[in-house]
């Protein structure tokens, strides 16, 4: 395997079942654990950034609703919006 080279883990894996030399195997795993942890880190990366993500749309959906309320509802206390979401959907007025 080339230096600098990236594999994904499958190749790796392949790799070392076809290794013949000890050293070579040793090489192969490190860079596959070099592999799995790089993964590991984009799949974290990713979910904490879809729930940044929906976390900001939510309160960003939350805030449209509460500026655009004209009849008081969700001035009380307690009001859940989203049985306002689900009945407004339903055609029923809160």
């Amino acid at each position: 395997m080339a230096e600098g080279e990236c594999k994904n883990w499958r190749d790796l894996c392949n790799a070392a079942l076809e290794a013949n030399d000890p050293d070579e195997l040793l090489k192969i795993l490190q860079e596959l654990n070099r592999a799995l942890k790089r993964e590991e880190q984009v799949r974290r990366d990713f979910r904490a950034a879809t729930r940044a993500n929906k976390a900001s749309g939510e309160i960003r959906l939350n805030n449209y609703r509460k500026s655009n309320d004209t009849s008081g509802y969700l001035k009380h206390e307690g009001a859940d919006t989203n049985e306002r979401n689900k009945s407004s959907l339903r055609g029923e007025s809160p």
